[in-house]
């Protein structure tokens, strides 16, 4: 056996003469190509003048000292060109090229690390998670100023989205499950129920409901049939709705509590406020505060369309005319024995004589 098997070198023979020219032959091969790095791999002919450990892979066509060594890993050494065939499996570093080569039984070609299988981070990966990362934390940052990560699917009706686990069990999902609207669902260890719903063809958002039916469209089975919905403000004590369309001038209507726990109507507007049913309006109450029943242009602080009714109370029933305050009034079935007007002066309650 003349020389080594994997990479040729020569080996020293028994009774040889001059056995450190063999030794000396195969250490430098060894250091030719051990840890391979080459300058390049499409150079056609050796530069001149060539510098002592020199290092090319020979490119198809080469010409001069190449001529003949195609494919071939040529190093300068001892002030002369050697040549190696390379085997499935050799790694070289190009150099002009500053990245990673290897042999494929046929030819060197880039050593891809843009696509792989699998691959996995302090942890196994599997054929169902093909990236697996355990770690505390991660964190992907830009290079240009924006950074977006986008989890794609391939129809509507699959699922993009992420999970939230614990021990493996899932408790939380937000994203695209199932249909293109997007969704946050919960879970406590069984069925996932959908917690915010965003239609994708007209943006309206669900608050309890996979299916809104308006801009915001809250549904909740509740407490005693009650659908809750809590505003809480932890520093002020007044908290409220507010409406406001472009057109407002004085931000809207609210709707609230103040710090007595009184509920508020405030309509910021100088305009008034309409009280409908089936559609239809039943009072009105204007800018300046008079309130109209039946009628859309009130002239006083009460104008009625229609008779009023005040349910009778006997005049043993009236409570302290001091208590009921001046200026109210009683319709009383029974005083002396006949139906009277009660109006109290804040002192004592008035009778009028109703005529027969």
């Amino acid at each position: 056996m003349e020389s080594t098997a994997c990479l040729d070198l020569p080996l020293i023979q028994p009774s040889q003469a001059q056995k450190h020219v063999t030794h000396n032959e195969a250490i430098a091969l060894l250091d030719a190509l051990v840890m391979l790095a080459v300058a390049s791999r499409s150079l056609g002919e050796p530069a001149l003048p060539a510098a002592e450990g020199d290092r090319y892979i020979v490119p198809p066509g080469g010409a001069g000292a190449f001529e003949g060594h195609d494919g071939e890993v040529a190093a300068f050494v001892a002030g002369a060109w050697v040549f190696a065939a390379p085997r499935a499996g050799w790694l070289a570093w190009c150099i002009d090229e500053a990245r990673f080569l290897a042999h494929d039984g046929t030819g060197f070609a880039p050593l891809s690390t843009d696509e792989v299988p699998r691959l996995g981070i302090n942890t196994a990966p599997d054929d169902t998670n093909r990236l697996a990362v355990r770690s505390d934390a991660a964190l992907l940052t830009s290079d240009t100023g924006s950074c977006r990560l986008s989890v794609n699917k391939e129809t509507s009706g699959d699922t993009a989205s992420l999970v939230f686990q614990t021990a493996y069990s899932g408790r939380a999902e937000m994203g695209l499950a199932g249909n293109d609207d997007f969704s946050i669902k919960v879970a406590a260890g069984g069925a996932w129920r959908t917690a915010i719903a965003a239609d994708a063809d007209n943006a309206f958002v669900g608050i309890g409901t996979p299916a809104p039916r308006s801009p915001l469209h809250v549904s909740h089975a509740g407490f005693a049939g009650v659908v809750e919905m809590w505003i809480e403000d932890t520093v002020n004590e007044n908290v409220a709705f507010r409406l406001r369309h472009a057109g407002c001038l004085n931000n809207g209507f609210d709707f609230g509590m103040d710090s007595t726990e009184a509920v508020v109507l405030n309509l910021r507007e100088n305009a008034a406020m309409r009280f409908q049913t089936n559609n239809t309006e039943r009072m009105r109450l204007s800018a300046e505060g008079a309130l109209g029943i039946g009628v859309s242009q009130p002239t006083c602080l009460l104008h009625v369309a229609g008779p009023m009714r005040i349910e009778p109370s006997p005049e043993a029933g009236l409570p302290a005319a001091s208590g009921a305050g001046a200026g109210a009034m009683a319709y009383v079935p029974d005083h002396a024995g006949a139906p009277a007007l009660a109006v109290s002066d804040g002192a004592a309650w008035r009778f009028v004589a109703l005529p027969a």
